[in-house]
């Protein structure tokens, strides 16, 4: 099959391309733009690493830029802004998004007691990602980099680092599923390929379609107003700080563990873990291990059709299983696996926080740290930093968010979710889930399950290319000759 044209990787920020996973410290700084002819002179003299190909593994340091709507607007007063997303322009703690995405008002994971993006909180208008190979590196880029800094206020930061096996702070090894991007514009190949237009603006999805496109003032395609030129190689960031309750998670599962030994399934609290998590610590996956950790080889080349549809190995309300349902989202597995392209995320996650000391975990999950540091949690408590990349909010992240993870009757369950990654409902009575189990015999039904996680922080960004970043910091102020609209 001939192949198409190419993705524009030289125009991309190199956050599209790879997660830059060799430098293992980061630091992603919010800041409030006060002085929009200042901040922009500062950006614009920063070194943007691109998704070029080629020598990633000798890179050192990296540098990426994202935008709330908001501060598109603060950088850039006076201009036209087109074609955004509907839901970035009204933001993640808009009031009908925050029970799309389970950010209930009154909950543990009120936005208004959020650390950052919240109403009662400063407004972040830019994110300056900052990649290096260790924390000494990190700290002499941030240095380098703040100091220059122009235009703007610090209103918060947060580091991030690895921990050992790629593992996650609950103890389980971490972004095992993975997107094959197809960088030309051809068909794609097996089930793990997913066209660039899922990922990047500018490009063709699965569905043929080129999602509404960016426009900055007169950047725009005059064949198509929908497909403005400046936001070609952009795309948009989920951003959320979910904080992690390790130590209430492990006493959970040691409890349950304890209940168990008087039932027909007495289990380990690393078996029941495993089944609310669908992995066991090692990222084997119950489907192909059903019967504890071992080397099953790729460990992401499964399906649930053929060998698991029941959930007899992994539960239907597993954590993998809502979050990528895989060949088991609709009747036959070659339309599951077509219609879920058009749900997947590029994520680019990481965890942050001080580990827990490894007494906290059972010995079959305990887990050290690429760092010496262990014991209290730090201020900003511990756990996942969750970003993903995506051309369309709606069909993509939040649609797995309230559809997948947060629904209380995914695939025909009651007062069940995602324990591991979903908030805790807004009412009182509801504080508490259930499990199930499923077996051939006799269900288990685990209930009264608190929440081990919580909100901490969130926005929506926007990433853009290379040339649109310098377009929008070489701005010059120009009066709005027609009020900015969004897509619908």
């Amino acid at each position: 099959m001939a192949s198409g044209p190419r993705i524009e990787l030289d125009d991309m920020q190199g956050l599209l391309r790879r997660g830059y996973g060799h430098l293992q410290a980061s630091r992603y700084v919010m800041l409030t733009i006060t002085l929009p002819e200042a901040c922009r002179t500062w950006l614009g003299g920063l070194e943007i690493a691109t998704a070029s190909p080629g020598g990633t593994e000798q890179t050192t340091e990296a540098i990426q830029l994202a935008f709330t709507y908001p501060g598109l607007r603060a950088l850039a007063p006076q201009a036209r802004l087109q074609n955004f997303a509907r839901e970035f322009v009204e933001g993640m703690t808009a009031p009908h998004r925050a029970r799309v995405l389970g950010d209930h008002p009154g909950s543990p994971n009120d936005a208004n007691d959020w650390l950052w993006g919240g109403p009662k909180t400063p407004e972040v208008h830019v994110l300056v990602a900052l990649f290096a190979v260790d924390p000494r590196g990190l700290e002499a880029l941030c240095e380098r980099v703040l100091r220059a800094a122009q235009g703007v206020r610090v209103t918060y930061r947060i580091d991030s680092h690895a921990l050992e096996g790629e593992r996650e702070h609950f103890g389980f090894r971490d972004g095992i599923s993975k997107v094959v991007v197809r960088e030309d514009q051809s068909e794609c190949d097996g089930p793990t390929e997913v066209r660039a237009g899922e990922f990047m603006l500018g490009y063709r999805n699965e569905a043929g379609c080129v999602a509404p496109t960016p426009a900055f003032d007169e950047h725009l395609d005059p064949s198509d107003p929908r497909e403005g030129r400046w936001g070609r190689n952009g795309t948009y960031l989920v951003f959320r700080q979910i904080e992690q309750h390790v130590e209430v998670f492990w006493d959970f599962m040691r409890a349950e563990a304890k209940r168990s030994l008087a039932s027909m399934h007495p289990r380990s609290a690393v078996e029941i873990a495993a089944k609310v998590v669908g992995r066991w610590p090692n990222g084997a996956p119950l489907t192909l291990a059903p019967n504890g950790e071992q080397d099953v080889g790729a460990v992401d080349a499964f399906g649930y059709a053929a060998s698991d549809k029941p959930g007899w190995r992994c539960p239907v309300h597993a954590h993998i299983r809502r979050a990528n349902p895989r060949d088991d989202f609709v009747d036959t597995p070659e339309e599951s696996l077509t219609r879920l392209k058009s749900h997947r995320l590029l994520r680019r996650g990481r965890v942050y926080g001080t580990p827990c000391d490894p007494a906290v975990y059972p010995n079959e999950a305990r887990v050290a740290s690429l760092f010496p540091e262990s014991g209290s949690a730090d201020a900003d408590g511990r756990g996942l930093l969750f970003l993903c990349l995506n051309a369309n909010l709606a069909t993509q992240f939040e649609f797995v968010q309230q559809t997948w993870i947060n629904s209380s009757k995914f695939r025909g369950a009651t007062n069940s979710r995602d324990v591991t990654s979903s908030p805790p409902p807004a009412r009182s009575d509801d504080a508490h889930t259930t499990f199930v189990i499923p077996d051939p015999v006799l269900h288990q039904r685990i209930s009264g399950i608190p929440s081990f996680i919580r909100i901490r922080g969130g926005a929506y960004f926007f990433v853009p290319g290379i040339r649109a970043l310098a377009v929008l910091l070489q701005s010059a102020a120009r009066p709005q000759e027609t009020p900015h609209s969004t897509s619908p």
